[in-house]
């Protein structure tokens, strides 16, 4: 093939430009660092870079919502931590306060402070974190309680927060004020004495509500001088020590009173006077109101007032009265909806009965009402298991054992500075019955905040571990990006350096070349 002058300089163009575009190409990647720089450079690669550059957004923006959940969450937490702490410290103050009932200073100095943790409480209910209230639910702007006629108002509202901190994972990351500082669920108080009569079943260590009475032995002496020594120091209950005096061989007779309150002794011997008194160092005759010396044949005891417990017969309920026939309407109204149950109380023989009777209550198709009954002190309490609900009982018929026992209405829930200012009043006015339900009402608040904590403590977790593997997924992918679109620097650098030999020796050889012409042959 004829090589011609014009097929070399062609040649020679075309082999130094390919060297410059390459050199060109090295050199834009060593300036930019980046390997791809124009779709033509590598189209495959430009899917894949425009695939992970959005799973990057998507994650990055997810770290950010993570990140924020975090701290608001962080703060949250403390802050619960504190209101538990408050909470606590409050009900140490009551306990101070029902000891120093006789105390005026005291007292006055407790009931101030309770009133400072008040205070106290309204600076951790406003807390704010990055300009946004941490406790008014999606209502952050402003102030979550305001104190409004002397009563500490709710201004925020119900709803949660919601932060994606994943795909189609979304979570609530606040609290609003109310899930935090109402912390005595509704409840329906008592406020009907149970007052139950004494049996023979009665156990000693329930008499003078719950303080009982120590078992000894006494001695007793009828009106003809007989005297006997009757051992009690195994009773067990009243029924033992009226049958031990009745069977010690004197003309005495103890029976239980006629109105169920009192041990009572006759004698029957028609003598002079009658004795009773304890012997051997013990002090169950003058416990029990019976050591004593009659000249009319009769000695009464004390009212001997019986604790209220599960195991009291409700025939004896309300001064041996008991309580009527009759159906209850139980109810608890959630968010989700009002929860309704019958039940029939006459149907329980103890006080135990019908406890398990409400707290077993279920509707129509065998849902759980939710109810927790006790005994609180002497009366008969009924609240709700949920914070955010409302219990309501009622008796079927007007006049019926629900109004006997005092439980007829809607129940109250307590938020805690309800809860404090009532203790701080009761604490004031010496008021022992008060301030022991405050104790009761204290030492439940303390409870749901402790399970508040670690309901809420568990969702934080949950944030704080998905922030972390968004973190791990946001490295990994800029990796996988960077492989795809960075420049390999080295390689560059090495392209750049041959580029621009080849480029060099091009030049200068078809220089040389390019100077030769057919008039250098024909010389």
């Amino acid at each position: 093939m004829r090589i011609t002058e014009n097929m070399i300089a062609m040649n020679f163009l075309r082999r130094s430009g390919s060297a410059l575009s390459t050199m060109a190409n090295a050199q834009e990647q060593l300036a930019s660092g980046r390997r791809l720089l124009r779709p033509s450079d590598d189209p495959s690669g430009l899917a894949k870079s425009l695939a992970l550059n959005s799973d990057l957004r998507r994650v990055t923006a997810h770290v950010d919502n993570a990140s924020s959940a975090t701290a608001f969450m962080s703060s949250t937490e403390s802050s619960l931590q504190e209101i538990s702490d408050l909470i606590s410290r409050a009900k140490e103050l009551m306990v101070a306060g029902q000891n120093a009932t006789s105390d005026g200073e005291g007292a006055d100095a407790q009931a101030t402070e309770l009133r400072s943790l008040i205070d106290s409480l309204m600076l951790v209910a406003n807390r704010e974190v990055g300009g946004r209230a941490l406790f008014g639910g999606r209502e952050t702007q402003g102030k979550a309680y305001q104190q409004i006629g002397g009563n500490i108002v709710y201004r925020g509202d119900h709803q949660d927060i919601l932060e994606e901190i994943g795909n189609g994972l979304r979570v609530g990351v606040n609290m609003p004020g109310p899930k935090a500082f109402q912390t005595v669920p509704s409840k329906v108080r008592g406020n009907v004495d149970l007052d139950p009569l004494i049996s023979t079943t009665t156990p000693l260590n329930d008499l003078f509500d719950g303080r009982g009475a120590m078992p000894a032995t006494i001695q007793v002496t009828d009106g003809n001088g007989i005297t006997s020594e009757v051992q009690l120091g195994g009773a067990e209950n009243i029924g033992q020590v009226l049958d031990a005096i009745n069977n010690s061989g004197t003309a005495i007779v103890a029976t239980i009173s006629a109105d169920g309150k009192s041990v009572e002794l006759t004698d029957t011997s028609g003598g002079g006077s009658f004795s009773v008194q304890d012997i051997q160092g013990g002090s169950l005759a003058r416990t029990l109101g019976i050591a004593s010396t009659s000249d009319t044949g009769t000695i009464r005891g004390f009212d001997l007032d019986p604790v209220v417990n599960e195991n009291t017969p409700m025939a004896l309920l309300l001064n041996g009265a008991g309580i009527p026939g009759g159906l209850w309407t139980l109810r608890n109204d959630k968010a989700d909806g009002a929860l309704t149950a019958q039940i029939d109380p006459s149907q329980a023989n103890t006080v135990g009965d019908l406890l398990r009777m409400i707290n077993g209550a279920k509707t129509p198709n065998g849902e759980p009402l939710g109810l927790r009954a006790s005994i609180e002190g002497r009366s008969l309490t009924i609240q709700s298991v949920h914070r955010q609900s409302t219990v309501t009982i009622e008796d079927a018929a007007p006049g019926g054992s629900a109004s006997q026992l005092g439980v007829a209405g809607i129940g109250e829930a307590l938020d805690v500075f309800t809860l404090l200012e009532r203790a701080a009043l009761a604490v004031e006015q010496r008021d022992t019955d008060a301030i022991d339900a405050a104790i009761r009402d204290a030492t439940q608040a303390v409870e749901q905040t402790a399970g508040i904590r670690g309901t809420y403590g568990a969702r934080a977790r949950q944030v704080l571990s998905m922030s972390e593997n968004l973190r791990d997924q946001q490295v990994d992918l800029t990796i996988r990006l960077s492989d795809v679109e960075d420049a390999d620097l080295a390689n560059a650098a090495v392209q750049l350096a041959k580029a621009e030999t080849i480029y060099n020796a091009s030049l200068a050889t078809g220089t040389k070349m390019l100077e030769l012409s057919l008039f250098n042959y024909i010389r």
